[in-house]
């Protein structure tokens, strides 16, 4: 079976997510703090009394990457999982015990040491669990009191292998990635797909949320993500319903190479009258010199981009969203003479297939 994920993904033992042996209540405003599925709380932001929320963390121009924030555990250790809403499984690479591997054990280097697993094994005996995900060629179940493995190919052709274990998590033990992609930033994934075995799915399907999800992004201070109903609903945010039209798991949605340069060359036309080309550390395409970090947007203008189709999707794009001030330079500007105190602007690299795939 293919998912539509595009990023790095890496052979696990599953993290088995069946909380129907770890819930017992959701989050209310009143115990928000209180841990009742090995899911801490983050942080005090509006919720409602059947929605879990993650802190989201990461910059998408430094490596293009965000990451959920989990507490995993009866210790609740912290895990960085990626958000990825093309498959269904959440796993975090671990330490397994008494299992049989198909494939030698082996971690890849993450932000935090490998989870030390407990011993209990889904058994292949239990269909309801074991028969919801796919299976390796050789799989170990001749014998119904066998370990239940399963494997999974995403849309990058990496693979994740491994087996189901009840516990608060799935357990990767095997990592192999694509020669032509660098390994990712995280300990696991988290798989917000709209299959039976993703963890929305499975509290939905008991009736302790809704199946509905909010993922809020910020520049400056953590996002977060929430799944389940939420009186966070900001009037500036953008709901779509769960579809496989255009949920496809990757973490933006990339203009085709002609297009990106069409739109980068008219972005370049408009620079050329108030800014000089500049080299920066930071991003590949820059302008200087701006005095402040506000100057610029009298000096381009929004694009409006039209998308024919059955729908006819129009938008537009302030500066602001196709444009960012060098992080590197605003932060050394402090310390400049004043003649030379001044700003460059780069193209946020935010449509290129060719900057993040």
């Amino acid at each position: 079976m293919e998912y539509g994920r595009n990023k790095k993904v890496q052979s696990t033992i599953l993290w088995t997510l069946f909380y129907s042996l770890q819930i017992q209540d959701c989050f209310t405003v009143s115990n928000l703090q209180q841990n009742v599925t090995a899911v801490k709380a983050q942080s005090p932001i509006p919720s409602s009394p059947s929605s879990y929320y993650f802190l989201v963390e990461g910059d998408a121009l430094e490596n293009g990457f965000f990451h959920a924030v989990v507490h995993v555990g009866k210790e609740l250790k912290e895990f960085y999982h990626d958000i990825d809403t093309g498959s269904d499984l959440i796993w975090i690479t671990c330490s397994p015990n008494n299992i049989k591997f198909l494939k030698p054990f082996g971690i890849y280097r993450t932000p935090h040491d490998p989870y030390t697993t407990s011993n209990n094994l889904v058994s292949c005996e239990d269909d309801a669990v074991c028969g919801l995900v796919g299976k390796p060629v050789n799989p170990q179940c001749s014998q119904q009191n066998q370990q239940c493995d399963y494997q999974v190919e995403y849309a990058d052709h990496c693979s994740t292998l491994g087996v189901l274990v009840k516990d608060v998590f799935l357990c990767g033990y095997h990592q192999e990635f694509d020669d032509s992609f660098s390994s990712p930033f995280t300990d696991g994934v988290l798989g917000l797909g709209t299959g039976k075995t993703s963890i929305l799915s499975r509290l939905s399907d008991r009736g302790l949320v809704k199946k509905v999800m909010a993922l809020c992004l910020s520049e400056i201070n953590p996002g977060y993500l929430v799944l389940g109903d939420s009186k966070s609903n900001l009037p500036e945010t953008i709901w779509m319903p769960f579809s496989n039209d255009h949920i496809n798991g990757t973490t933006y949605n990339y203009f085709s190479p002609t297009l990106y340069q069409d739109v980068l060359s008219l972005v370049k036309e408009l620079a050329e009258k108030t800014a000089a080309p500049v080299e920066d550390s930071y991003l590949p395409v820059c302008w200087r010199p701006f005095a402040s970090s506000q100057d610029f947007l009298y000096s381009f203008s929004s694009l409006n981009l039209s998308f024919t189709g059955k729908n006819n999707v129009y938008f537009e794009l302030s500066p602001t969203d196709y444009l960012i001030v060098s992080v590197k330079e605003l932060a050394e500007k402090t310390a400049a003479p004043v003649e030379d105190s001044y700003l460059p602007v780069c193209w946020r690299p935010f449509a290129s297939s060719q900057d993040f795939l």
